[in-house]
């Protein structure tokens, strides 16, 4: 099955007018090991640099369950998000014969099941991290490293810190960054942040579309969910020379009711993405145009981590990026459409 992911020409365009700004992006067919050195935990996936990281995320959050066992066995260790998966993928619903048995067993195993309530007050059963794009980098301790920073997820965020501070960032028993005091120590990222445009950023603003949106559709007990997020991750003085990562990425869901919990279901899943992201440099707004199809795949979900994850630039990208537009549908065929639009004329 087909995949598409490029870039359009307008990034080329910005490259000859700026003259310092380049895309820097592994081909799809290549996982690059994540590098293994003594001084750190032998349990925690590590990377040498962000163009290493970006790469090997790229490849392995699209994979099904199946390929990312494979992958993971090849490399000798199991990540905290393939134990969620595994434990989700090995529940049978039909073996609940109530609500309360169901909701017991959630709770028996909340180090990795949670029940969440959606916009509509209705309740979904997830995975422990299901909403972070770095679940399948991280151990036991929700660790992982990329160089001399440490990173520690949580369900909202994820914090950051110097190697020399592990023990520390170990030792955070809360499971959502909003409940952590301040430290001078780490930085905070939030999952979800709002792009803020003031002063002389104003011009940008008819533009600004946020930096996560989702949509669904429901028929009777099936459900087909789709959302795509920016994530800001962090920005690296590589020799003078400065790198941002954010992940650009969108997840396709099937969902099927039962009990009155809507539950992960395998399903042919269908999609056309297209979004443009405006990312906010020192030396003015650059924007980038991503896409992704799919024609039909069977499996639980769509992920993808969009090309352009990482921004190497001669000048700072700023904390500030937010989605210019997008024009996104997912199908699966036991529901309609479900679209998300914003400044489609972009497209």
């Amino acid at each position: 099955m087909k995949k598409i992911n490029f870039i359009i020409n307008t990034l080329v365009i910005l490259v000859i007018a700026f003259g310092v700004i380049t895309i820097q992006s592994c081909s799809k067919d290549e996982v690059i090991n994540p590098s293994s050195e003594d001084e750190f935990p032998s349990d925690m996936i590590s990377f040498d640099s962000p163009k290493e990281y970006s790469a090997t995320l790229e490849k392995v959050i699209s994979m099904s369950l199946d390929e990312l066992k494979t992958y993971e066995d090849s490399k000798g260790y199991k990540s905290f998000g393939r134990k969620c998966d595994e434990l989700y993928a090995s529940i049978n619903f039909d073996d609940f014969e109530s609500f309360e048995e169901l909701k017991a067993f959630v709770e028996s195993n909340s180090e990795y099941l949670k029940l969440v309530e959606d916009e509509e007050g209705e309740l979904v059963l997830e995975t422990t991290l299901s909403s972070s794009p770095y679940r399948y980098f991280t151990n036991n301790d929700k660790l992982f490293r990329i160089m001399d920073k440490v990173y520690k997820v949580f369900e909202d965020g994820v914090v950051a810190t110097s190697f020399d501070n592990i023990e520390k960032l170990k030792s955070l028993n809360v499971n959502k960054t909003s409940l952590l005091q301040s430290d001078e120590n780490f930085r905070i990222m939030p999952t979800r942040y709002e792009s803020n445009i003031s002063g002389a950023q104003l011009k940008d603003a008819p533009y600004n579309c946020g930096t996560h949106a989702n949509a669904r559709k429901t028929n009777g007990k099936n459900r087909t969910k789709i959302e795509i997020s920016i994530n800001y991750l962090d920005t690296y003085d590589i020799n003078g020379f400065p790198m941002t990562i954010y992940e650009n990425r969108v997840l396709i869901r099937p969902y099927k009711k039962t009990l009155g919990i809507w539950y992960w279901c395998s399903r042919t899943l269908s999609c056309d993405i297209k979004v443009a992201i405006d990312v906010n440099t020192t030396s003015g707004w650059v924007r980038g145009f991503y896409y992704e199809s799919e024609s039909g795949k069977h499996d639980s979900k769509l992920e993808y981590i969009m090309s352009g994850g990482i921004v190497s630039m001669g000048y700072w990208a700023r904390y500030d990026m937010h989605y210019g537009g997008y024009d996104c549908w997912a199908d699966s065929p036991s529901t309609d459409h479900c679209h998300l639009e914003c400044n489609k004329i972009l497209f």
